[in-house]
């Protein structure tokens, strides 16, 4: 291979590898944008509910289905919604941590304004039965 055919192609695999790149930045930036925005929108969600996103206790509710359709005992559900409770406290720890320590506020009276009505909600699941976490 000549040294023109050499610098030819290791110009092209520069260039699809800065393509790769710049592409990759691309897709992440948008991911890290829409979990910004899920986590908004969660928030707002109890804040204006007191009740955990739908999402958070999904995969629970479907095996409560399937426990009901198999007439299960009322023991496997109760330790599926101590779980499903479990994990809605810890998410909700997780997005006032987040909330806490973020710098994306118009003033530091709405982030402590946020942050207190979440640690309120925290509170109140905590003496919330399993089934509060599992019911639509």
């Amino acid at each position: 291979m000549t040294l023109l055919g050499s610098i030819i192609a290791a110009a092209v695999a520069l260039g699809v590898l800065f393509a790769l790149i710049s592409l990759s930045l691309f897709w992440l930036q948008r991911q890290a944008g829409r979990q910004f925005e899920q986590k908004f929108a969660d928030a707002n969600q109890i804040i204006q509910t007191g009740r955990p996103p739908a999402a958070w206790a999904q995969k629970e509710r479907r095996q409560i289905e399937r426990l009901r359709t198999l007439d299960k005992e009322a023991t496997a559900m109760a330790r599926i919604g101590n779980r499903a409770k479990r994990r809605s406290l810890n998410q909700l720890h997780r997005l006032t941590r987040f909330l806490e320590n973020g710098r994306f506020y118009d003033s530091l009276e709405t982030r402590e304004l946020m942050v207190e009505q979440l640690q309120a909600i925290h509170e109140q699941w905590l003496t919330q039965p399993a089934d509060y976490f599992i019911e639509p």
